[in-house]
């Protein structure tokens, strides 16, 4: 059977968007200076206090939404078990 068309469109919108989702991830964690430049002392201020449980879901949501991703345009059996964790990094 012919993998439908609408399989490669959804994977690769869905790999680009959990792929900016982990790279606002990592740039955030590691305080990357260029990545936070444009947020005022308030918002790094706001990100400082969040409670570390905020980042461990926000961590299993882009990274399981990336799996996810991969995971759909590999085709494989496993592909739904990684994207429900995309709904935990949602705050």
């Amino acid at each position: 059977m012919r993998t439908p068309r609408h399989l490669w469109i959804v994977g690769v919108l869905a790999l680009v968007w959990n792929a900016f989702g982990c790279t606002d991830f990592s740039m955030t964690v590691t305080r990357n200076p260029e990545w936070l430049a444009p947020l005022s002392p308030e918002m790094i201020d706001w990100l400082d206090a969040a409670p570390s449980w905020t980042i461990v879901t926000w961590a299993l949501g882009v990274w399981g939404g990336l799996a996810g991703s991969l995971l759909l345009l590999l085709r494989s059996r496993w592909r739904w078990r990684p994207l429900p964790s995309r709904c935990w990094g949602w705050r």
